[in-house]
């Protein structure tokens, strides 16, 4: 995982890196060099490719993730779909990275639109698509445990919003090319796609740490307030009885013997830790005063 990290987080800045060059060329150095304008930069090529590279490694990614939660048929099924739709990506990427540099001017990149760019957008949303509905669909049946329903909502929504993020600009840069293949404009937006997905993956990576203390047992939270009084009134005969549990329960749990509200409050949280609902309330009943 960290070397998958670092490897985007290297990928991300080089391609950031070559448009802040493709900027300074057609805005600084343009500027005394006006003839240049309508050819093309290597560093804006070299920048696409790597940004397609990166979309296709957060993929592969996204992909590993429903091969390792689904089993049986499903899996053989969703994973080779999503293997072709990445096979079929990576072709048209290498077709698109060769018609930049094959065409070069800026003003024939409308030649590649239909058969390099429309494809390779096309399939990248529903290759987005069908990931995200397979998270949905497999946390959704997760569900059951109470404690666990607010963490299988959570989850769900970044899916949701992960979806949303990468797939509306594509989307609309794809109906933008379709409709004006001549639009340069539209095709810039493409250094955007690839910052997004890398977005959207190191927030998926970072949200771990807050998940992880959603739906998580908290002992605390199960002690009433009202349960205080009747702790602090126990009788010796109730000490007696919470000593012979001890002594049946052997020396797997150890009560602390300094007070009587220490006693209690250890077996009310072991109760509600180590058993079901029915049973916790078995057991509240049976050692209540």
């Amino acid at each position: 995982m960290k070397a998958l990290v670092g490897g985007i987080w290297g990928l991300a800045t080089l391609h950031a890196g070559l448009f802040v060059h493709t900027v300074y060329h057609y805005s600084v150095k343009s500027y005394s060099q006006p003839m240049i304008l309508p050819d093309g930069e290597w560093s804006c090529y070299t920048a696409v490719t790597i940004g397609i590279v990166i979309c296709f490694i957060i993929q592969t990614y996204f992909t590993r993730v429903i091969f390792l939660m689904t089993s049986g048929r499903w899996r053989v099924i969703l994973t080779a779909v999503l293997m072709l739709l990445l096979v079929a990506e990576i072709g048209f990427c290498i077709y698109f990275s060769y018609s930049l540099f094959h065409l070069w001017e800026l003003l024939k990149l409308h030649e590649c639109v239909y058969t390099a760019m429309v494809p390779l957008y096309v399939i990248r949303v529903i290759s987005d698509a069908t990931v995200s509905a397979t998270l949905c669909i497999i946390l959704y049946d997760a569900r059951g445990f109470t404690m666990s329903m607010r963490l299988i909502k959570t989850l769900i929504i970044y899916s949701i919003n992960r979806f949303l993020l990468t797939t509306l600009v594509v989307v609309a840069q794809t109906a933008i090319l379709i409709s004006k293949p001549e639009s340069i404009w539209a095709m810039v937006i493409e250094c955007i796609n690839a910052q997004l997905y890398v977005n959207s993956f190191f927030a998926t990576l970072n949200s771990r740490n807050r998940l992880r203390h959603i739906g998580g047992p908290d002992s605390s939270a199960y002690i009433s307030s009202a349960s205080r009084p009747r702790v602090s009134a126990v009788s010796a005969l109730q000490c007696r009885r919470e000593s012979w549990v001890e002594s049946q329960r052997g020396d797997d749990v150890k009560f602390s013997g300094e007070n009587v509200a220490g006693i209690k409050i250890r077996t009310e949280t072991l109760a509600l830790s180590d058993f079901s609902v029915d049973q916790k309330t078995a057991v509240s009943h049976q050692y209540a005063p």
